[in-house]
């Protein structure tokens, strides 16, 4: 393989045998290379082949060292901090929205998220990341980013746990999730516990379920009708609520919830209620 581009000391462009384009990674893969240097199997620890309608070569003919260095280092964070670990290739895209972030900084351009509110209740462990990340860039760069930056940068971790580079994909998500708590927070009255494990779950679950809606994924699982009945009687007012959930889902998005799945969302409610009172 021959490099197009080193990114930095452990990045590099390059194009493979075949003619396609390629992002390598790999400890100080790309340390003093120049255009056309030869890379050898051995130094390559992952490779993600870039097709030629994808924009990430457009990306990355643009991106800085600077805005790689401080992704690195954002995304060293984020799997030191959370469960998952941060899919690699987001390096791309989030050192792109660095780029841009810095560039408006020097221009004195604030954007705000429209999902400001909502990111940091519906994933606290990746804003407190973000926000983190904010500071290790304030610390070590002597770049001081907006604050709503914080919250972009969580939306770009979440993306990447899911391998998904679709960014309004992951915004229409998390409203879609954001809605969802709040049909259970009307329909009980009650404040929910949001540092609780059994929300953090139940977001998790809604995660899944609505990428399964979204992406008409239908579970095989058999439906026990017997503890259908059994789950719908005993705990009837949850039962209740994911119905309200399964309705608004069929009124805005024309989406069928299964029984399967009313059933789940019934035992997960119990849970976050009981935490809850």
């Amino acid at each position: 393989m021959k490099v197009l581009k080193a990114l930095n000391n452990n990045i590099i462009l390059a194009i493979d045998e075949n003619g396609k384009e390629v992002v390598l990674f790999g400890t100080g893969i790309g340390f003093k290379k120049k255009k056309d240097d030869v890379i050898v199997d051995q130094v390559i620890q992952k490779k993600f082949v870039i097709e030629k309608e994808d924009r990430l070569s457009q990306i990355l003919s643009t991106i800085s060292s600077q805005a790689i260095d401080i992704t690195e280092d954002i995304i060293k964070l984020a799997d030191e901090k959370l469960d998952k670990k941060v899919n690699d290739i987001a390096i791309i895209s989030l050192s792109d929205h660095i780029r841009y972030a810095i560039e408006r900084v020097e221009r004195g351009i604030e954007v705000k998220n429209p999902l400001q509110w909502e990111i940091p209740h519906l994933y606290p462990k990746e804003y407190e990341v973000g926000v983190l990340a904010l500071k290790l860039v304030r610390e070590k760069y002597d770049i001081t980013l907006f604050d709503a930056e914080a919250s972009f940068i969580t939306m770009h971790i979440i993306n990447a746990q899911f391998e998904n580079t679709d960014m309004d994909y992951t915004m229409r998500l998390t409203e879609t999730i954001s809605k969802i708590i709040n049909i259970v927070n009307y329909h009980y009255h009650i404040s929910i516990n949001e540092l609780g494990m059994n929300y953090s779950r139940f977001v998790t679950h809604l995660r899944y379920f609505v990428i399964r809606q979204k992406e008409k994924i239908h579970s095989d699982e058999v439906l026990n009708h017997e503890l259908y009945d059994t789950i719908s009687t005993k705990h009837e007012k949850s039962f209740a609520c994911a119905q309200k959930i399964a309705e608004y889902l069929s009124e805005i998005y024309n989406w069928r919830v299964s029984e399967t799945e009313i059933i789940y969302l019934v035992l997960h409610i119990e849970r976050l209620i009981q935490e809850s009172q």
